[in-house]
């Protein structure tokens, strides 16, 4: 449907059968951002 989607950036809770399922069904790259280490708690992420 949106061909101009090619990556998408999401936190380490969508890690997993999801990133191979999208790459294979979808076509999209899923980028995995984590949490810098030495911060606990809520975190702003980049490109998140």
């Amino acid at each position: 449907m949106h061909p101009e989607i090619a990556v998408v950036w999401a936190d380490s809770a969508y890690t997993g059968q999801l990133v191979d399922w999208a790459k294979g069904r979808l076509k999209l790259t899923i980028n995995i951002v984590s949490r810098p280490p030495g911060h606990p708690g809520f975190t702003v992420l980049p490109r998140c």
